[in-house]
């Protein structure tokens, strides 16, 4: 680990960060107005994402129900509870509407920390493509509303930093699963071809559906959430939304769901190579690509949950070592489609229809790519089952024969 390397990503970090604060403060220039021309969709009112969740939490310390009487902000807007019940319990943390700031900087430099320990580059190119993803409009979108999909990425990172203990990467994964569902689709990372990992494979499954039925009386309201906004998001479900067919959404999932599976089988195949990948990057490609995969297909996401992508770069950066051409040309298009897209609001705004649907192209490509490459990362474990079923078979056969 080269903690030297480490260091430069948070004073990188520290400096974009510094540089816009010192320009507001020196030419009088809103920092969400700087940010905006950095390509980052700023509010007026920073946090908004932890300001919501405070707003819940105090109307739930006043006895009432957010999900049923959803509180009403200073600008008219009614705010809905779509989050799971769990948020409530963090106003024994202290977070209030007085309060949420102090937990919004504490939770941003949380990421960041934890970013930099996952990048932990091994050489100065890998270095300013960390710090690269680091400063992006996407990420820092995410970090401007400070939405819980940072402390979603915090408790993975955990996971992937203590890989080889199956069940503490249940524990994790649960955990992020408690704030947000779709977490869950990264369990399948902890098979292999033992009983221990299918044993913590099935004890996450049957925590998180009896979570799921301990809280079954708020789903409806869960569920019902971003559904029809296209404004700096990617998914299935967008590009039915802009043609103002919202009834075509099932059958574009239907679509993306068979390329997306063809072009898993094509990576299956392409990871016959041998791909020679250090544990925890392959580990954290696999927890982090059926997440991705599962969020784009179930609708329209913001841009920030290309967050989750940052767990794939590893992998893509070893793919792009590989001694096989083909493998390293399916790694650096993932990684060029990834930087394209988490920068499009820098170099282009989305009020052109034409630049708009190219944005969508190269999501739709990076889901593309990150099917094929969850394919290539999924081989060693299907080789692995598939050797223990013969095995195991066979030993049945010779039983039966004694």
């Amino acid at each position: 680990m080269s903690f030297k390397y480490i260091y430069i990503i948070i004073l990188g970090v520290c400096f974009y960060w510094g540089m816009i604060f010192s320009i507001s403060s020196i030419s009088g220039v809103p920092v969400h107005q700087l940010l905006v021309h950095l390509g980052v969709p700023a509010l007026q009112k920073p946090c908004s994402d932890m300001s919501i969740v405070a707003t819940w939490c105090d109307w739930s310390s006043d006895g009432r129900n957010p999900f049923v009487q959803p509180p009403i902000d200073a600008d008219g807007r009614t705010l809905r509870m779509n989050y799971p019940p769990i948020f409530l319990s963090l106003r024994w943390i202290g977070l209030s509407a007085s309060s949420f700031h102090v937990h919004a900087v504490f939770l941003s430099l949380a990421f960041y920390l934890v970013f930099a320990f996952f990048a932990c580059p091994s050489n100065f190119r890998d270095l300013l493509i960390w710090i690269g993803i680091a400063c992006s409009p996407a990420i820092v979108f995410a970090v401007e509303r400070t939405n819980f999909d940072l402390l979603v990425f915090v408790l993975l990172a955990m996971a992937t930093f203590l890989h080889a203990r199956r069940l503490t990467v249940v524990a994790f994964i649960f955990s992020a699963s408690l704030f947000k569902f779709y977490p869950f689709a990264g369990l399948p990372a902890v098979l292999e071809s033992g009983r221990r990992g299918w044993v913590a494979f099935l004890a996450g499954v049957a925590l998180f559906v009896a979570y799921l039925y301990s809280i079954r009386g708020f789903l409806p309201f869960i569920f019902n959430s971003l559904d029809g906004n296209v404004s700096c998001s990617f998914g299935a479900g967008v590009i039915p939304a802009v043609m103002g067919r919202p009834d075509l959404q099932l059958a574009f999932q239907l679509i993306f769901l068979c390329f997306g599976f063809l072009v898993g089988i094509i990576g299956l195949y392409l990871g016959r190579h041998q791909i020679g990948m250090e544990a925890r990057a392959s580990f954290a490609g696999r927890v982090g690509l059926p997440i991705f995969i599962v969020l784009f297909l179930s609708g329209a996401q913001f841009d920030y949950k290309m967050v989750f992508l940052i767990f794939v770069v590893p992998a893509s950066l070893y793919l792009m070592r590989n001694p096989s051409a083909l493998v390293q040309t399916v790694g650096k298009i993932w990684l060029f489609c990834y930087f394209i897209y988490i920068y499009w609001m820098f170099f282009s705004g989305e009020a052109c229809l034409r630049n708009f649907m190219i944005k969508q192209g190269v999501a739709t490509l990076l889901f593309l790519f990150s099917c094929l490459i969850c394919g290539v990362l999924y081989r060693e474990l299907l080789v692995d089952w598939l050797k223990l079923f013969k095995k195991r078979s066979s030993q049945i056969a010779i039983n039966t024969m004694i």
